[in-house]
């Protein structure tokens, strides 16, 4: 599995998906907690039917598109457009989330709402 972060309590998080509303979306894991918690459509949806990365890569920052068109699809949005593996900072922390290439942003989940933070990292496999 792909380590994403922590919970803040020290436990690790992992990078996983859920489907969610016609989307598979991009989101993070806490294991302890059993459940995935992915943005959508303004709110923090957690997911106890998810799947989890389990393949090697790194995040890279996003300072173009170009960036974008080298990073690995891992969900698709209500539309078809494909999704990302994201990476932002909010608060003195980095919190996994989706990057839906139209939009430009990252999008986290953050005190039970979803973010949009234009400053991001994203997901390219090894």
């Amino acid at each position: 599995a792909v380590e994403c972060g922590t919970n803040g309590k020290r436990s690790k998080l992992y990078l996983g998906r859920a489907d969610h509303a016609g989307s598979t979306t991009p989101g993070f894991i806490d294991p302890v907690k059993k459940i995935c918690t992915i943005p959508w459509g303004g709110a923090a949806h957690e997911k106890k039917v998810y799947e989890i990365l389990c393949t090697p890569g790194e995040f890279v920052p996003c300072n173009d598109t170009n960036t974008l068109l080298r990073a690995t699809p891992v969900g698709v949005s209500e539309q078809g457009e494909p999704l990302y593996f994201g990476r932002a900072e909010m608060d003195g922390k980095l919190i996994c989330g989706k990057v839906q290439r139209s939009h430009a942003v990252c999008y986290i989940s953050h005190n039970g709402k979803e973010k949009a933070r234009p400053s991001f990292e994203v997901f390219i496999k090894s």
